[in-house]
């Protein structure tokens, strides 16, 4: 296979978040250790939702759940979200 063929495919899409993250990252002398690592207790938490993912994916199937993302520096970060159940005013729904 040529190199010029296989470059393209991996290459990341470069969007204005990508660019407004790499200027960041390069702008910034010292940033927080929060930004460049993570504590004792956020790797737990880490482990713990590696763990979820795993009984998620064994009970729903393979389905995407954007629960670490990686920050600008690419160290994973989990992001907290909830779902509060809203009761509709259409009784034909329940």
């Amino acid at each position: 296979m040529d190199e010029e063929q296989v470059e393209p495919e991996r290459q990341e899409q470069i969007t204005q978040k990508v660019i407004r993250c790499r200027r960041l990252v390069a702008e910034t002398q010292n940033p927080s250790p929060r930004y460049v690592g993570n504590t004792p207790k956020e790797e737990l938490l880490l482990e713990h939702v590696r763990e979820f993912e795993e009984q998620f994916v064994g009970v729903y199937g393979n389905r995407f759940l954007f629960l670490c993302p990686p920050n600008e520096y690419g160290v994973p970060k989990f992001l907290p979200s909830t779902i509060r159940p809203v009761h509709l005013p259409y009784q034909e729904l329940y």
